[in-house]
């Protein structure tokens, strides 16, 4: 008969091992029991699971894994140094799949680990740490596949241990032990061990499981495991034990989870701007200082609906949850950049924001960050929404239910609905022989749904003029721990492969250079015309890697050609303008919009190298000279700037040795003006006025998105050394004033601007504003034929906003000169006449509450010179108590009020063909107010 020893079946050749007959033991083993009174061959090791008592064998031969029998036979088998170790796919060493291996680690754990919250409670307790097999997968096939692996690695077998038709061979035993406090040792008791086994008969034949049911568990207040016997029969006598196996396992209910996520540039806070999480289990992110990143955070639980139905009717508790955590490492230095911010922002709750005091401890050694370190704008800590807010569960009445409603009375608690709470029943509540409780009270868990946890980590960095760069890395913990407090902490673990790691790489990674050239049409000539109407503009970047990124040490090209599928570094241009108007005045930067849409693209290229200094104005990209052309280029008008973004994903030529690390690319683009739209982008410039006119700007800029490289910190900026002008003046001016009140008037020549509802005797009462409008166009070289004016109202509070017209005025009335019946009053435009009086040709009006608006033949308007129109223009004030009050009751609110009038010339009376540079506004104010003046004397 072989005598197994160490999972190696004995060889006497072999002075490697040693042998021992046992002829008694000095304590004895834990397992006493009818079937083995006493053990019929033990061997080495052993190891104390109490002061009083101990196991034998492979199976428990050392709490620390990398000192067990396990790990070293599966050492031995890799090595192949050991022939007696057979081809067996089942045995880890041999089968070489790391994944399986990493699988069957995860769930190798100790005492210490799994009986941490009793330990901790119970120091002067006897227990000691002994290796323990954790079963945890509901899933028979993977917990029978995961113990086979185990047991065959230990005993160089390829056995099914959960075939019970073998018995000639082997039998397994299991038995539930349980901790006693008051003998301090473990104790066999008397019921169904927790891990179990079964068999179903099939078309092909009987299959064989180990399983668990999530409902009976090791996981209690009393520390208890399920201890596992594997009994080998003597050949020639198969009524004796020939051989123990003992592995203590522990079935415990687990929370499993998945950890998805997707590190990019900026600070998006909507869940679809983060299109790979859960895409990509490993990314990586390079970005410079200054421009913030934000990483997607997602802890999706995967529990199955009927698994979560059934632990929460079996007392599982919704009103708790885990404190997130990330693991942190930093694989360049041990510190932050400076003037480093991270927030954190909770998606569930929304998206309420934390913020850090302290940084949390980056090593070359993965340390925990724990999302509790956060707190809000009051100083309060983060803690994490219940997962009972994650998810949508429905109750039902049973007469057979587990739970019954507790109002709002969040006591003894495990589920809230709405405002109602649920508790589970006590035992003595479900026993049927309980009359005192009322059936029609009982509930029963009737659907469930749960979304995701998700949050947003962003980190705010500042640019520098420093060289350094830096690498960190993130991930979901293993599991998270029953710290800071958090009631209903249950056991909870990342599922396998479904983790996601995060590099961000940041520093100064990269920059550019950028050339600008500038030409007008009639090149040299800065004066703008109808002859000279567009300018030519070249920007040329050199995109390069630092030297720091370059440094082997640091190996961020490296790491870059690691991620050039999936990572991106992108560079876009920008171009505005720099307008003077005034010699000596300020500039404004940007794009006049009033000049129409002028952008042409021509053509833009890329090509790998790099460029000496000093010579990328020299550089003239063309298929001929190796470049590529860029297709699929995007150009974007805003009043701040023109970006023409080449979307070209530059990572890969970045990472590039043969290149230098380096690409340049060149666009070249055009301005182009019609006659009547030059006025607007180029100032009037007299001869004596040299620093007036617009000058161009250029921007090179990077980051790892295309959407986000506009925004970034990383900038080249370019100027021209040319301002461009015009010659002609192109504005028209608008006034709008009160009509005088006559000289002998007691409260002045303005007194219709203020109106003072005490001194009117009605209420509510009305106060007459008379007023005109002087359009004057003479400077215009070009003008339409009409005239559009518009009439609109505001208040101080919010002079952005207008009114609804009507509230507060009435009477509105806008006129024109005297028509046929000459020297009788001024003929109305505003309301529109009847046709007969004004025909439609001649005269259009339009009013939306908020705006009215007029468009007469100029020919209508009354004139006091060439090109100067006088309108006139009237109106009632509301005024009185009855309607001016408090607004939160419902009034209006004395106050100052904007009447602001506007004026274009166009070439039709329905308002279009405006002509641009026409257009002017102005505006007067009037107080209505309640001022009682004998108060004041």
């Amino acid at each position: 008969m072989a005598t197994i020893l160490s999972g190696r079946e004995y060889d006497s050749t072999d002075t490697s091992y040693e042998a021992f007959v046992v002829t008694k033991t000095i304590v004895e083993n834990i397992i006493d029991y009818a079937e083995n009174s006493k053990p019929y061959v033990t061997t080495n090791p052993k190891l104390d699971i109490t002061d009083s008592q101990f196991l034998t064998g492979d199976g428990v031969s050392n709490p620390t894994y990398l000192l067990s029998a396990f790990r070293h036979i599966i050492d031995d088998q890799k090595s192949g140094s050991l022939k007696a170790y057979t081809s067996c796919p089942v045995q880890l060493g041999l089968d070489a799949n790391d994944d399986k291996l990493k699988k069957l680690r995860s769930e190798i754990s100790t005492s210490n680990a799994e009986f941490r919250s009793y330990l901790s409670a119970h120091t002067s307790e006897h227990i000691k740490n002994f290796p323990l097999l954790v079963a945890e997968d509901t899933d028979r096939d993977n917990l029978t596949k995961l113990i086979n692996h185990y047991l065959d690695t230990l005993t160089n077998t390829n056995i099914d241990f959960a075939d019970t038709s073998n018995s000639n061979v082997f039998t397994v035993g299991l038995y539930k032990y349980q901790y006693s406090e008051s003998t301090h040792e473990f104790g066999l008791i008397n019921e169904t061990a927790c891990l179990k086994k079964t068999s179903v008969n099939t078309t092909q034949g009987t299959n064989y499981y180990f399983y668990m049911d999530a409902s009976d568990v090791d996981t209690k207040d009393i520390p208890q495991f399920t201890l596992m016997d594997v009994q080998f029969k003597d050949p020639s006598d198969p009524a004796k034990v020939a051989y123990h196996l003992y592995v203590p396992v522990y079935v415990k209910k687990v929370l499993r989870y998945n950890f998805n996520a997707h590190i990019k540039s900026g600070t998006d806070y909507y869940w679809s701007a983060y299109d790979q999480v859960g895409e990509r289990r490993t990314q990586g992110l390079f970005e410079n200082l200054g421009n913030p990143v934000t990483a997607a955070l997602e802890w999706e639980y995967t529990r199955s609906k009927t698994e979560w139905i059934d632990a929460i009717n079996g007392g599982d508790s919704l009103l708790t949850n885990y404190y997130k955590s990330l693991m942190l490492k930093s694989h360049i230095g041990s510190e932050w950049p400076t003037d480093t911010t991270i927030v954190l922002v909770d998606a569930n709750n929304n998206d309420k924001m934390y913020y850090l005091d302290t940084l949390p401890t980056v090593t070359g050694t993965a340390t925990t960050f724990s999302f509790y370190d956060f707190t809000d704008s009051s100083g309060k800590h983060f803690k994490p929404v219940d997962l009972n807010d994650l998810m949508t569960v429905t109750v039902r009445q049973d007469d057979m239910g587990t739970l019954t409603s507790e109002g709002a009375n969040a006591g003894n608690a495990t589920l809230k609905i709405g405002s109602t709470y649920y508790r589970p029943l006590t035992a003595s509540e479900l026993e049927a022989s309980n009359p005192a409780f009322d059936t029609s009270k009982r509930y029963k868990v009737d659907s469930v749904d749960i979304g995701p946890e998700r949050y947003y980590l962003s980190i705010f960095t500042k640019a520098n003029d420093g060289n350094n760069v830096y690498h960190y890395e993130m991930y979901s913990p293993e599991s998270f721990d029953d710290s800071h407090g958090m009631t209903g902490w249950r056991a909870n673990k990342i599922n396998d492969n479904y983790n996601t790691i995060l590099h961000l790489y940041t520093g100064k990674l990269y920059e550019n250079d950028l050339d600008l050239n500038v030409e007008s049409l009639k090149s040299g000539d800065q004066k703008m015309s109808k002859d000279n109407y567009y300018l030519k503009i070249r920007m040329t970047a050199n995109v390069r890697l630092t030297d720091t990124a370059k440094d082997p040490t640091n190996n961020i090209n490296g790491n870059m050609s690691s991620f050039t599928r999936y990572s991106g570094i992108y560079q876009t241009f920008l171009m505005m303008y720099d307008k003077k108007e005034t010699a000596g005045g300020s500039s404004v930067l940007g794009i006049d919009r009033e000049a129409g849409n002028p952008l042409v693209e021509r053509w833009s290229y890329y090509k790998g190298g790099t460029v000496a200094s000093g010579q990328l104005g020299n550089v003239d990209l063309s298929v001929d000279s190796g470049a590529t052309a860029i297709t699929g280029t995007e150009k974007k008008i805003t009043d701040q700037y023109v970006e023409l973004r080449n979307n070209q994903n530059l990572i890969g030529l970045l990472a590039d040795n043969s290149n230098g690390n380096a690409v340049t690319i060149q666009t070249y683009f055009e301005m182009a003006y019609s006659e009547s739209e030059l006025g607007y982008q180029f100032p009037k410039k007299g001869n004596d006025e040299s620093d007036i006119g617009s000058l161009v700007i250029g921007y090179s800029k990077i980051a790892s998105t295309k959407e986000g490289a506009a925004y970034s910190a990383t900038s080249k900026k370019a100027d021209d050394n040319k301002r461009y002008y015009t010659a002609d003046d192109t504005t028209a001016k608008l006034t709008y004033n009160v009509v005088e009140s006559p000289e002998n008037d007691p409260v002045g020549p303005f007194s219709s601007l203020g109106i003072n509802a005490a001194e009117i005797d009605s209420d509510p009462a009305e106060s007459s504003v008379d007023t005109v409008a002087v359009y004057d166009v003479s400077k215009l070289k070009t003008v339409g034929d009409y005239i559009t004016l518009t009439f609109s109202l505001s208040k101080r509070s919010n002079y952005n906003t207008k009114l609804q017209i009507a509230e507060y005025l009435t009477g509105v009335t806008i006129y024109g000169k005297d028509g046929a019946d000459e020297g009788t009053d001024d003929d109305v435009i505003f309301p529109r006449p009847d046709t007969s009086v004004i025909p439609a040709a001649d005269l259009s009006t339009s009013n939306d509450s908020y705006t009215y608006s007029v468009t007469v033949n100029k020919n209508l308007l009354q004139t006091n010179s060439d090109g100067r129109y006088v309108i006139p223009i009237k109106f009632n004030v509301k005024t009185g108590n009855s309607l001016f009050k408090n607004e939160a009751d419902g009034g209006l609110q004395y106050s100052n009020y904007k009447v602001t009038v506007s004026a274009v010339m166009c070439s039709a009376v329905d308002g279009t063909g405006s002509l641009n540079v026409s257009n002017d506004d102005d505006h007067i104010i009037y107080t209505n107010a309640r001022v009682l003046t004998s108060v004041i004397e």
